[in-house]
């Protein structure tokens, strides 16, 4: 069962077998989180509560934002370097860390993604062990460590 006080991870990813990868990691992970996913980078935009045109405003009853957003790089219909750029122009998402999780290593990537407002760079690993440590990891910190504006002071 789904804990609804849990934080909630935003996964945009369009290959099936991806997202499935990273529902099991996080169903073996120590963090206990939400999951929604999304498949192209205008379904981000849409869940995030952002304008597909970004010459428009964001609507006035715009989305909660998830704690957490993890993007591919190689989305449909708007990749993952757009997305990134238009999350990082968003002045009530500058809070939210958005973390790519890709299959590529190349620096070029890398830096374009940096460039767009990456918080963090993750090259998914071939072994699933490999990948489920990296994902738990990456979860304690961002969700667990990690304080963000906005979040509460305790």
């Amino acid at each position: 069962m789904v804990d609804p006080a849990a934080p909630s991870v935003l996964i945009a990813e369009d290959d099936d077998a991806h997202a499935q990868l990273i529902e099991a990691a996080f169903a073996s992970s120590s963090v206990r989180v939400r999951l929604e996913r999304v498949c192209d980078g205008e379904q981000a935009l849409a869940r995030l509560g952002l304008p597909l045109d970004a010459s428009q405003d964001t609507p006035a009853d715009a989305a909660t934002p998830p704690r957490l957003v993890l993007v591919d790089l190689k989305l449909p219909r708007l990749d993952g370097f757009e997305v990134l750029r238009r999350i990082k122009a968003a002045p009530r998402l500058l809070g939210t860390p958005v973390v790519v999780l890709s299959t590529s290593g190349s620096e070029s990537d890398r830096r374009r993604a940096f460039e767009a407002g990456a918080n963090s760079y993750l090259v998914k690993p071939t072994d699933f062990d490999a990948f489920c440590a990296m994902l738990d990891a990456a979860a304690a910190y961002w969700l667990t460590w990690d304080r963000f504006a906005g979040d509460d002071p305790r």
